[in-house]
């Protein structure tokens, strides 16, 4: 799928279709997923497709289950504005099947180091938290070697403790000194499977928190990333207790698009 070779605002590169804005954060409700029929109980998942495109929700609930997601936002540069342009609002692609995520974004002019940083809070401890961040590109006007970099996107995950899974070509290992970057120039599609990565916590989590940064000062009126895909493991059995917790049989279902997109690189990461 081609796609514009430069960020641009308004119907960006990430080939996003954006909405009027929700009257009011409002935590997510249960939705007809397109696949909503392939109930997993071991596996509650925020309802992305339950939320109107151009929200920007406060919170999200996990379905089926309880547990709530709380979402909030800082940033550094950026004029001080903790959600500089369209970050924490919901975005739709445009992809077969078509999938909602939560949009990170920071606005021209950039400056290097620039960045926004995501916290997302569980109203409760959970194990196995997974979440996938989407459309890491990196690209400038001739090449590695020119400095007029038109954006390098740059993430690092600040809360220890998870693995990673990474697309094609996706380096790094999340840390401050070795951040998740792609090492290819150009905007690549958001289903090609080259531009994300896949974090998950196998430990009791309630908070983790990313963040986004400019890898470049760059003229990019729109750089930005998805995430998405939130989910935890609620059938995980404790060696200490022996136990096996379990949940209503229903679930919302992971977007097919991102079941299906092909991850090569796995690793642990402790910071």
């Amino acid at each position: 799928m081609a796609e514009p070779s430069q960020k641009q605002s308004g119907i960006s590169r990430r080939t996003i279709v954006k909405g009027a804005a929700w009257a009011a954060p409002a935590v997510a409700m249960a939705a007809s997923a397109p696949l909503a029929a392939a109930s997993d109980a071991c596996t509650p998942t925020t309802s992305f497709d339950g939320l109107t495109v151009g929200s920007s929700p406060s919170s999200i609930k996990f379905l089926p289950g309880d547990v709530t997601a709380s979402l909030s936002y800082t940033s550094t540069g950026q004029n001080n504005d903790p959600t500089p342009g369209n970050t924490g609002k919901v975005a739709r692609t445009n992809t077969s099947p078509a999938w909602n995520y939560l949009e990170v974004q920071m606005v021209s002019p950039l400056g290097k180091g620039d960045s926004v940083t995501v916290t997302i809070t569980l109203s409760e401890p959970v194990e196995g938290l997974s979440l996938l961040i989407h459309d890491l590109d990196s690209n400038s006007t001739g090449g590695w070697s020119n400095t007029q970099w038109l954006w390098q996107d740059t993430v690092v995950v600040n809360t220890s403790g998870f693995t990673y899974q990474k697309g094609d070509s996706i380096t790094g290992t999340g840390t401050s000194t070795d951040p998740f970057k792609n090492t290819e120039l150009g905007d690549q599609p958001i289903d090609s499977g080259k531009n994300k990565v896949r974090l998950t916590w196998s430990g009791f989590v309630d908070k983790v928190q990313i963040t986004y940064i400019a890898g470049q000062k760059g003229s990019s009126a729109s750089q930005h990333i998805g995430i998405g895909d939130i989910s935890y493991d609620a059938c995980v059995v404790s060696v200490s207790s022996a136990k096996t917790r379990s949940v209503n049989p229903s679930r919302t279902a992971i977007p097919a698009a991102e079941e299906a997109t092909k991850f090569d690189t796995s690793a642990t990461n402790d910071n």
